[in-house]
């Protein structure tokens, strides 16, 4: 693929991965987002689930182009190995142009890196899961799986496919369900989609195999895309260049 359009696609992906990102981070802290359509969802944990999955891939997209991009420089070429950010910039000093690229790199590639962790972390927190039922008014609460331990984390991992609708939640909001369902109020349906509570999200969906695998699996990809990418322009390498790069 041309050079140019190698920085084109690098320029766009960057630039959602980014601003969707901080979109995302300043929802799960509270704050106010920087731009709207917010893109993200507004439940919290619902926020962290989908952040993972869309970061990860669009980060193993971005962290993909790079490394084709910078095969057409050699391992260990540095911020020259970068894709440049915009078609066309003026003309910079070298230590000014160093610090153009290693800016976009840090802001493209190490920040949605490092922010995985902080969804990981709220969703592992915060996340419980809850199994679809019909709970009547005055009846003992369903149990949750929280996933702030080893094993709520092993069960969530290992649901058969036949275990009905679960939806995932925030902790706060299944301690709320509990007791409002203990206090026998008017409190119907079930924990999934309690829309008479005030407040009430009614969670995300949660596939049994495909959510966990989704998860793992767009972080992982993002992770290593990102790392490969990284260590070729930064450590001077031996592994193949991609097939599409390969002859010239």
């Amino acid at each position: 693929m041309k050079t140019r359009s190698l920085q084109s696609i690098w320029t766009a992906v960057g630039l959602f991965l980014i601003g969707y990102t901080i979109n995302a981070f300043l929802k799960d802290r509270g704050a106010n987002l920087l731009f709207k359509p917010a893109l993200v969802d507004e439940r919290h944990v619902s926020n962290d689930y989908f952040s993972i999955i869309i970061i990860g891939f669009v980060l193993f997209v971005l962290s993909y182009v790079g490394l084709l991009y910078a095969h057409q420089k050699g391992p260990g070429a540095g911020v020259n190995g970068i894709p440049l950010t915009g078609l066309k910039i003026m003309d910079l000093s070298q230590d000014l142009f160093a610090k153009y690229q290693l800016f976009f790199y840090v802001l493209f590639i190490v920040v949605p890196s490092l922010t995985l962790l902080q969804f990981w972390g709220q969703l592992i927190s915060h996340g419980r899961l809850f199994q679809d039922a019909n709970l009547p008014t005055g009846s003992p609460p369903l149990e949750g799986i929280p996933l702030n331990s080893i094993q709520g984390l092993a069960r969530a991992l290992t649901l058969p496919l036949n275990s009905g609708r679960i939806c995932l939640v925030t902790s706060d909001d299944a301690y709320r369900f509990h007791a409002a369902a203990n206090a026998a109020n008017d409190v119907t349906g079930s924990p999934c989609s309690a829309t008479d509570m005030k407040g009430w999200d009614g969670g995300s969906d949660f596939i049994p195999l495909l959510s966990p695998f989704l998860l793992i699996g767009a972080t992982l990809l993002g992770w290593i895309a990102a790392a490969r990418f990284s260590i070729y322009i930064w450590i001077r390498p031996t592994f193949a260049a991609p097939t599409s790069q390969r002859v010239k």
